[in-house]
């Protein structure tokens, strides 16, 4: 008579059980884009007002018509409006590159 072979069952460790390594880094997740914020409102990863930003990312004289931060306009096929998004890297590298410059936004 052949006897079946049964593994023995794993648990997986309970929350209480479980823990983070004392030196491991915290990770800071940060979208690719964001959306400007609405009028009286700032945004919320640099304080920056929305007429700020719109100054860094829209081609305009304060800028010399070069807007040193990325952005893209997201809408769909015809349509006349569409949604501006802010390229986070691009605008977290321009201002770290600010480091010791006074620039009037």
């Amino acid at each position: 008579m052949l006897t079946q072979f049964h593994p023995p069952k794993i648990s997986s460790p309970r929350k209480s059980e479980v823990t983070e390594p004392e030196d491991s880094p915290a990770i800071n997740l940060l979208p690719a884009f964001i959306r400007l914020p609405k009028s009286p409102a700032q945004c919320p990863l640099t304080g920056l007002s929305r007429s700020a930003l719109n100054e860094l990312i829209l081609p305009c004289a304060a800028n010399g018509y070069k807007p040193p931060v990325k952005s893209i306009v997201l809408k769909k096929k015809h349509a006349v409006r569409g949604v501006r998004l802010i390229h986070v890297g691009s605008l977290l590298n321009y201002l770290n590159s600010l480091n010791g410059e006074e620039v009037a936004v």
